[in-house]
């Protein structure tokens, strides 16, 4: 670890080196903490989504749109169309 006019660097094994943090940019209000700047894992390939639906709202805003009296919506499709459109796998629907 190198500390380079204030600034925090580790060395890679590259010998390239990586910011970690400058103290002089953390504000006076926060805590001990220190924030790391960390290699993040890339995007899947294939993605998963998880639909949570409150029905409630959902069939209000059906009646607003639509002029419908009653529920007549299929929740799991409608999820499966927006996950479809945006190349998304279902895992499940709540």
């Amino acid at each position: 670890m190198t500390n380079l006019s204030g600034l925090v660097y580790y060395s890679l094994g590259s010998g390239a080196q990586k910011f970690i943090y400058s103290p002089f940019d953390t504000p006076e209000t926060a805590s001990d903490g220190v924030i790391f700047l960390a290699d993040v894992a890339s995007e899947p390939a294939i993605k998963r989504a998880t639909a949570f639906v409150d029905g409630q709202n959902l069939f209000y805003a059906a009646r607003n749109a639509f002029g419908h009296k009653y529920p007549n919506y299929d929740v799991g499709a409608l999820a499966s169309a927006v996950c479809h459109k945006q190349n998304w796998n279902k895992s499940a629907v709540n």
